[in-house]
């Protein structure tokens, strides 16, 4: 190496792969006996090692992401469930009140009595020979028992204990 050369590398501190060349050494032209250039085929290794690593390991992680908030993740197992339970419940709620009007129904088709306890309930009849007592009414004071209005084609809920009388 010419001294004008060598020079200039000592001066920016870059060798030929552009690394500093001589700072272990001291500064001279050339790699020390106990230090030896690197091979670029091993850095070069290295190098796709790491970006294989860190591609594997951005891979991982969108996966895990998408496992927890995409859809069918947990998030959406999670709302599934609450759901389900929701559902189940509601669910359970319907079968009661069918099988109140279930009994019912049973009544009104094989209990006279019932048809009759109906009709003087709600027709206001009465047998021959019975004295309607009449007491003024005042529409403000819900009955004593009374659940409130009742839709058209409904009947009033009825407890299982008071079809059995």
């Amino acid at each position: 190496m010419s001294s004008a050369s060598g020079a200039a590398t000592r001066a920016t501190g870059l060798g030929c792969r552009g690394g500093p060349e001589g700072a272990a050494t001291g500064g001279s032209d050339g790699p020390s006996p106990t230090e030896g250039p690197r091979p670029w085929g091993l850095d070069r290794r290295q190098a796709i090692r790491r970006v294989s690593y860190l591609a594997l390991g951005l891979v991982a992680a969108g996966l895990t992401v998408r496992a927890v908030i995409g859809e069918g993740g947990l998030v959406d197992a999670h709302r599934a469930r609450v759901e389900l339970a929701r559902v189940r419940a509601e669910e359970k709620k319907w079968e009661q009140r069918n099988a109140v009007l279930e009994a019912r129904i049973k009544a009104l088709r094989t209990d006279p009595s019932t048809i009759e306890r109906i009709a003087r309930e709600r027709l206001d009849w009465v047998r021959p020979g019975e004295i309607t007592y009449l007491f003024p009414y005042d529409a403000s004071v819900p009955d004593r028992g009374d659940p409130g209005p009742v839709a058209p084609g409904e009947f009033a809920p009825v407890e299982p204990g008071e079809i059995a009388r």
